[in-house]
């Protein structure tokens, strides 16, 4: 067909037509109306176009008697006017038909007679089986579902099918397992009942309906009772109940909890500590501490007096300070015979003595509160206001002891030589070295030659060959003051004076040589400054005095020479 010839006007006005039959009566009825296209006549209804003897092909309507219209060559095959009737289960969707699945059957989506498609199905294809959209046991309702309970089994409470809710059961929430419905009088509290007394009958605490009557409690798997204040059963309206209707007891009459109370299942009890005096309190300070007059048990404690008129316990001390008596809490008592100085007022009051120390004097000979020595027996190290000098220690009264320190000047305990500020050869670290004597405070240490025949300090004897060193003597540590630094010519004499020669001979040469030794030591002395400290114990440190440190002595002459 030509589109123009489609889209000319007549065509247009019977589509119109058409559309509002069918919004009318329906497909039904509108699929019985036959309208004849281009070039087909019929003999009812509108007619299709006919062969026409315009040369041009206008526009002009055949009419027609209904039926099918003729072909463009002339066949009048439909011009009985007979329409066509749809079978139903053949497989073809024919007109008149909504479905066809290819049976008669019912329940698969298409009805027997190819007239409904079920809400849970979708006929896509004629002659094919419709689709079902609608799953039952996935745990969601739809389509017509009444119910699904995530299976697809019976006598759970939803059909195999999802079609119906089966007796006696409720499927409230998809996907979840269908309850039994309450049954009223079985004795068994289930959903949506309030109580189950066994049976069906009201005015027992359990209506009819199993839902708890007014004056009433029901505790789960017991009979229903009636609530009533006093009867010492207490129920949810009740705050409390003490078997009795006795105000002030901590239950009031209409079973409420009284103000200061506590009520639990064992009775009710007085609340300690909250500043109301109730029951078997004997005082309430509006707090839980003892020692304060009122214990934490609400319990007036011994020597204590609580007033209790009005508000909170007020309590005092009935222990009187000044009374004479010695009381808990009491050291003394200023009115008791010899306890005048003990505090009187304030906060130690009966608490202690007054206690005023005498001024310190120093140089009592007694160490007195603020003073830390009293005199030091001469040896120095407690100053002129009773302070310990450093580098001392003073354990008692005109005693005191210098702290031993090696390069002070002073032999102390554990020192064999100590030659002051200054260090000397012969003495390392208050050591005497080896060949050396050391000897005085501060130490003055020289070479000790065996064989030279002079006998050392050191040496029990030396015959000019041999001789016999006997241990460096211990130190001397007295506090005596210590020895000025001898001459020479001194030390010459007193040197020669330990020898005992054996005969005069020997003893003149050992002298001469002596002597001479002793000249060239004192000539090749060197001479320094050192504190005077060292040369008496306790004396000023301030004032410097000299000593001498004689060096090695040169090589001896030889004999000929020494005579």
């Amino acid at each position: 067909m030509n589109p123009r010839t489609l889209l000319s006007a007549p065509n247009k006005v019977r589509f119109l037509v058409l559309a509002a039959l069918i919004a009318v009566t329906g497909c039904e009825l509108a699929s019985d109306i036959n309208v004849g296209t281009d070039d087909q006549t019929g003999t009812g209804g509108l007619g299709g176009r006919g062969p026409g003897d315009d040369a041009d092909g206008g526009d002009d309507l055949a009419s027609g008697t209904g039926g099918r219209g003729s072909a463009d060559d002339g066949s009048d095959d439909g011009s009985d006017g007979v329409p066509v009737e749809a079978v139903c289960g053949n497989g073809k969707l024919e007109p008149g038909e909504l479905c066809d699945d290819g049976n008669k059957d019912s329940g698969d989506g298409c009805s027997s007679d190819c007239q409904k498609v079920d809400d849970d199905y979708i006929c896509f294809d004629e002659g094919k089986p419709c689709t079902r959209v609608v799953t039952c046991g996935n745990g969601i309702i739809e389509g017509t579902e009444a119910c699904d309970d995530k299976n697809t089994k019976d006598n759970d409470g939803c059909s195999a099918k999802c079609d119906k809710v089966e007796e006696g059961y409720s499927c409230v929430k998809p996907g979840e397992p269908c309850v039994l419905l309450p049954v009223c009088g079985n004795g068994i509290r289930e959903r949506g009942e309030q109580c189950d007394d066994g049976n069906d009958e009201g005015d027992d605490g359990c209506s009819e309906t199993c839902q708890q009557e007014d004056g009433y409690f029901c505790p789960p798997g017991q009979d229903c009772v009636e609530i009533v204040c006093g009867d010492g059963f207490r129920t949810p309206s009740e705050a409390c109940d003490d078997n009795n209707k006795t105000n002030g007891d901590g239950c009031s009459s209409n079973c409420e909890v009284e103000a200061g109370w506590y009520c639990s299942a064992s009775g009710c009890k007085p609340i300690c500590g909250d500043g109301l005096i109730r029951g078997t309190e004997e005082c309430d300070d509006a707090n839980k501490n003892s020692g304060d007059g009122c214990s934490s048990a609400c319990r007036k404690e011994p020597f204590y007096e609580c007033d209790n008129t009005s508000g909170p316990s007020v309590c005092t001390s009935t222990i009187e300070c000044g009374n004479g008596i010695l009381e808990p809490g009491e050291i003394c008592d200023p009115a008791i015979m010899g306890q005048s100085d003990c505090y009187s007022t304030g906060a130690n009051a009966c608490k202690g003595f007054v206690t005023i120390l005498p001024e310190p004097v120093c140089g009592n000979g007694a160490i007195e509160y603020g003073e830390e020595c009293d005199g030091d027996g001469g040896t120095g190290g407690c100053d002129e206001d009773c302070l310990v000098e450093d580098g001392f220690v003073c354990p008692k009264a005109g005693t005191c002891v210098r702290v031993p320190s090696c390069g002070d000047g002073y032999l102390q305990a554990g020192e064999e030589c100590d030659p002051g500020a200054m260090s000397t050869v012969g003495c390392t670290n208050c050591k005497v070295n080896s060949n050396y004597f050391c000897s005085g405070q501060p130490s003055v240490c020289v070479v000790s030659i065996c064989g030279d025949g002079i006998r050392a300090p050191n040496e029990q004897c030396d015959d000019g060959k041999h001789c016999l060193v006997r241990a460096n003597p211990a130190p001397q540590t007295t506090s005596a003051p210590a020895p000025a630094a001898p001459s020479a010519m001194g030390t010459v004499a007193r040197q020669a004076a330990l020898w005992r020669p054996a005969t005069s001979v020997r003893r003149t040469r050992t002298v001469s040589r002596f002597v001479a030794m002793a000249s060239v030591r004192a000539t090749n002395s060197v001479t320094h400054r050192i504190p005077a400290a060292a040369e008496t114990v306790g004396s000023s440190p301030a004032t410097p005095v000299a000593r001498t440190v004689p060096t090695r002595p040169a090589p001896r002459a030889s004999a000929a020479t020494a005579s």
